[in-house]
């Protein structure tokens, strides 16, 4: 049974990260992950993915970058790795993602992922998910994080309920966090009034 949990992302590869949904999941990476990488679908024509400070344009939170960011890209595409090449690329991981076209390579991707004890998704392929992404809404002092439970298809009824719910509820829990940072201003006045 699936079960949402925070994790800490310390190092994440992010196959197929630079286009499409890939890229998607590699600008909402970029604000958790203290180290990202990823490894192209096709020819490998650039030596990062450069990230502006702000929204990016792929992403359907509002979730901005609050500093520009330089995403290195592995010299190698995804389908001429070997066995090998995958088990140093996953190694050390917290997480690892893959929107791949080429189900095979996936397939390689997550049962070496399975080997290392690597959490693993890989993008609109249930059977190929040890985790799998949640809406986000992201304020100064929280994160709500928003899915389908793990009996539902993650696919189907993400795609239509979580973007609806997500909407939804933004404006009302940011104003709520308005009024309880307030609140707790007014605590700490009354336990330590100011001179």
């Amino acid at each position: 049974m699936y079960m949402p949990l925070m994790v800490d992302l310390k190092r994440v590869t992010v196959f197929g990260g630079e286009r499409g949904e890939g890229l998607q999941k590699t600008q909402k990476l970029a604000s958790f992950a203290d180290e990202l990488l990823v490894v192209s679908e096709g020819p490998v024509v650039r030596a990062s993915i450069d990230l502006p400070a702000g929204p990016q344009s792929e992403l359907r939170e509002n979730l901005p970058l609050r500093a520009p960011r330089s995403v290195p890209v592995h010299a190698r595409r995804a389908a001429d790795l070997t066995d090998a090449d995958l088990a140093t690329l996953v190694t050390g991981r917290s997480f690892v993602v893959s929107d791949l076209e080429d189900r095979s390579v996936n397939q390689r991707i997550k049962a070496t992922c399975d080997r290392l004890g690597v959490l693993c998704t890989v993008v609109d392929t249930k059977d190929l998910c040890s985790a799998w992404f949640m809406g986000l809404i992201r304020t100064d002092h929280l994160t709500v994080a928003l899915s389908t439970s793990g009996a539902a298809d993650p696919n189907a009824t993400f795609s239509f309920f979580v973007p609806r719910l997500r909407e939804a509820l933004t404006t009302p829990v940011t104003a709520q966090e308005a009024d309880l940072v307030r609140q707790l201003e007014a605590r700490k006045e009354i336990a330590c009034p100011k001179p």
